[in-house]
């Protein structure tokens, strides 16, 4: 998939399930949020 071919189908989210989401993930997301560049890598 490139990046236009997923620009294009992207779709918005308007309802969300009520469930939890695991400690896991949750750890994994803010370690790819520590990871990633920031604008002008500029991190604090």
């Amino acid at each position: 998939m490139d990046v236009l071919e997923a620009v294009e189908g992207r779709r918005s989210m308007r309802a969300f399930k009520n469930r939890d989401v695991p400690a896991e993930i949750v750890e994994k997301l803010i370690e790819a949020a520590r990871w990633a560049p920031s604008a002008g890598n500029i991190q604090p």
